[in-house]
């Protein structure tokens, strides 16, 4: 989702801290000026459970994503369908991308904390 959403500037300065600036699905290095654009370390902010499925606009519903795997984790199916993964589901895609476990691990511990 580009734009705001309903996350409050608050709630992304929360979450970017807690993430370290830093893609919840792979681990890349994020840019905080560089949400919802093209340029290099793009991200967006995304909601873990959906806003229609009364999913909030609190920290605990927010996670970051570089602009890769946000495009991820809302794929299309052949007829144009969209079915969003969970954040797991993106990790798993992402798992065998060299580099990216440990840094993932690392941020997962932060949100089981």
């Amino acid at each position: 989702m580009s734009g705001n959403g309903d996350f409050s500037p608050e709630t992304l300065d929360k979450t970017w801290v807690k993430q370290k600036g830093h893609c919840l699905g792979c681990g890349k290095q994020l840019v905080k000026k560089n949400r919802g654009n093209q340029k290099r370390g793009c991200w967006e902010a995304h909601h873990s459970k959906a806003r229609q499925n009364d999913g909030s606009g609190h920290t605990n519903n927010c996670v970051i994503l570089c602009c890769s795997c946000h495009k991820k984790i809302h794929p299309k199916d052949k007829y144009g369908n969209t079915r969003t993964l969970s954040v797991r589901e993106l990790q798993e895609i992402n798992k065998y991308r060299p580099g990216g476990d440990s840094l993932i691990n690392t941020l997962l511990g932060i949100f089981r904390d």
